[in-house]
């Protein structure tokens, strides 16, 4: 479950970084 969880909330951070960079090149 630990696993699981684990890379779960490394792409969820990774998604989060994404659409960060993506609004700040926006702007």
């Amino acid at each position: 479950m630990r696993l699981k969880l684990k890379p779960l909330r490394e792409l969820r951070g990774s998604r989060m970084k994404i659409k960060r960079s993506k609004i700040s090149n926006e702007t």
